[in-house]
């Protein structure tokens, strides 16, 4: 989920200069791709935990462990997704901070 940063100025009440409004929306899109990865992230390490605990209770239910090869590759792909999207989410935050960088230079200007 993406929104808009917080902003001390920005509070109900207070009469806001539309360009500050502008800004904080430029961050926001800035930050969004960021935003997206760990939402990416987190969505298959909880599906990996999911399929983790069907796994150790089948097992603990006595389960012949041939039942369940399909389970276990499809575990160890998600494995390889998740470092994958660990790697995505670090090229999207350091490419997110170089352009809120950049976006923060601008506006102090």
């Amino acid at each position: 989920m993406v929104s808009i940063p917080t902003d001390p100025g920005v509070t109900l009440g207070n009469i806001v200069d539309p360009r500050r409004l502008d800004q904080l929306k430029q961050l926001s899109e800035a930050m969004k791709p960021e935003g997206l990865a760990n939402d990416k992230l987190n969505n298959l390490l909880q599906s990996t935990y999911k399929i983790k605990m069907v796994i150790d209770q089948m097992t603990n239910m006595g389960m012949d462990p041939r039942g369940m090869l399909k389970l276990i590759e499809r575990r160890d792909k998600l494995k390889s997704a998740v470092a994958e999207a660990a790697i995505e989410l670090m090229d999207a935050t350091i490419e997110a901070e170089e352009k809120v960088e950049a976006l923060e230079n601008q506006f102090a200007q």
